[in-house]
């Protein structure tokens, strides 16, 4: 029961990390982006 719990809680912690690196890459492409139409 404890293994399971262990389990789960590391499953939510990955898919919190994996919603952070996206949200963070898509944050860091649209600066790119953003930079790159105020350059032209």
């Amino acid at each position: 029961m404890l293994r399971g719990g262990i389990r789960q809680a590391g499953a939510s912690h990955a898919s919190f990390m994996s919603q952070y690196f996206c949200s963070r890459y898509i944050f860091i492409n649209y600066l790119i982006f953003k930079n790159g139409n105020n350059a032209h």
